[in-house]
């Protein structure tokens, strides 16, 4: 397992990651040009001399682990590796590579990561850079001693980012004990914060909410250096089983997560995010763009399954993340608008008059994603929004997506009561929660047949025990059952 320092030292590099924002430190272990002395651009720096790379390992620092195999993704990634990449996967590394590459700007860059590459016995390292301009770079680090410069390449960098954010997303331990923060306390998370893979400019709004129209709308200024974000963690938070995420969008310039959900956080194990100032009065791409940023965030620092991150927020909040799930419905698997719900066609009054469309409907694919996703409205009978959030709730379900409405005879335009939250984001999670049972009754399983014949008490475990151990860890990762199989497998 990686040591902690390292760990630390990692969390505190991978503020560059996705990053718009120039660069600051020269990147470490990677010589930049001399300006004389241009490196030569290479389409096949992820090649091993004249080998095309058979594996490539990708870590956040500079040594590569030894894995032992069979292997699995936890594993690795309790090992400090990020991505072991073979056959179709190792292509879409290489497809990164543009057909002529330029050198890009390696002087004031910052490391990323590094790529292990290995063909025929031969291996070398290449460093993976965030340049100062915002592009990407694959630089070798130590080149042959009779090849002078090092070869190095800039990358797609919509290629190489859609690549990256597919790897694990945490970079903090996993021992209890090195947790920062403590649970059930509201807390202002310590800057640098950590940017989206996306960036809600003018182009993004087109694509993303405004299917393909163009917007006189701003984008995003982005500026994280200049916002605050809270955070909560739930009580009994523990690294070693990913939590759940719950972003919060208030209608105010209040980030903090509301008294009125920490029942739910710790009953449902959730991690709560929230923005200072993105409250109605923000411009909404900033909203957008701050309640991405928060999952980036969240999801280095603490352990978040991605399939559980939840989106909430109240009045124009609610509208927002509504339109979020809708509209980035691969980093939002489900939401709680709160006293305010958007759709993305006219809302009909029911007096001949209807309510404007908030975003336009998805394309096909994300459309489809959408439809396995969760919407809990919530509302109430004294709410002024409560009839466009049923008519609204209607026309979803109408397109067969998985919308329902919480509503209670005594709420106002307000926030809910602990157990009505409770109740919407509980039917929210539930998919996930079946799904979780399932893993955790298949690691049971295999961990009964990987020790169904007995294990010796110390020493070395056989090979073939060993392989049952590792599926142990494949099928309910994080889970009791694969931990108990982990400190078997360091034996």
């Amino acid at each position: 397992m990686l040591a902690i320092s390292l760990r630390v030292r990692a969390l505190r590099l991978i503020t560059v990651l996705l990053a718009l924002l120039p660069g600051v430190c020269a990147g470490q272990g990677v010589e930049p040009p001399h300006p004389s002395r241009p490196a030569r651009p290479n389409s096949t720096v992820f090649d091993v001399g004249r080998e095309r790379a058979q594996r490539a390992a990708i870590t956040l620092g500079e040594t590569m682990p030894e894995l032992d195999e069979p292997s699995s993704l936890m594993l690795r990634q309790l090992a400090g590796v990020l991505a072991d990449l073979r056959g179709r996967d190792l292509e879409a590394l290489r497809a990164c590579i543009p057909p002529n590459p330029m050198l890009g700007d390696s002087a004031r860059a910052e490391r990323v990561c590094t790529v292990h590459l290995f063909a025929r016995g031969q291996s070398k390292r290449v460093a993976i850079l965030q340049a100062a301009d915002g592009n990407i770079i694959a630089a070798e680090i130590d080149p042959p001693e009779d090849q002078s410069p090092p070869v190095r390449a800039e990358l797609r960098r919509d290629s190489w980012l859609a690549l990256f954010a597919s790897l694990p997303a945490y970079r903090g331990p996993y021992d209890p004990a090195l947790v920062e923060q403590k649970a059930a306390e509201v807390f202002q998370l310590d800057q640098p914060y950590l940017p989206a893979r996306w960036t809600i400019d003018q182009e993004t709004l087109s694509a993303r909410f405004l299917g393909g129209r163009k917007t006189s709308i701003d984008g995003s200024p982005r500026e994280l250096s200049q916002e605050k974000f809270f955070g909560r963690l739930p009580s009994g938070y523990d690294p070693r089983s990913p939590a759940g995420l719950l972003v919060w969008v208030n209608a105010g310039p209040d980030g903090r997560p509301p008294k009125a959900f920490q029942p739910a956080l710790d009953e449902l194990g959730l991690v709560c995010i929230g923005a200072a100032d993105s409250g109605n009065n923000r411009l909404v791409s900033t909203r957008y763009q701050l309640a991405l940023d928060a999952v980036a965030t969240a999801s280095a620092r603490y352990h978040i399954d991605p399939r559980r991150v939840y989106i909430t927020g109240f009045s124009g909040g609610g509208r927002v993340s509504s339109m979020l799930q809708g509209c980035f419905p691969e980093v939002f698997t489900g939401a709680v608008p709160i006293g305010g719900l958007s759709f993305y066609d006219m809302v009909p009054r029911g007096t001949g008059q209807f309510y404007p469309a908030g975003y336009a409907r998805p394309p096909a694919d994300l459309f489809k994603l959408l439809k396995t996703r969760r919407m809990a409205g919530v509302t109430g009978q004294r709410d002024f929004n409560q009839l466009e959030m049923q008519q609204a709730t209607e026309l979803y379900r109408r397109d067969h997506l998985q919308v329902r409405l919480f509503e209670r005879a005594e709420l106002r335009h307000e926030l809910p009561k602990p157990d009505h939250f409770i109740e919407a984001i509980s039917w929210v999670d539930e998919p996930y929660q079946k799904l979780r049972d399932t893993e955790k009754a298949a690691a049971a399983e295999a961990f009964r047949a990987a020790t169904a014949r007995g294990l010796p008490d110390t020493g070395a475990i056989p090979g073939p025990a060993r392989k049952l151990l590792v599926r142990v860890t494949e099928a309910g990762p994080w889970t009791e059952e694969a931990w108990k199989a982990v400190e078997l497998l360091k034996r």
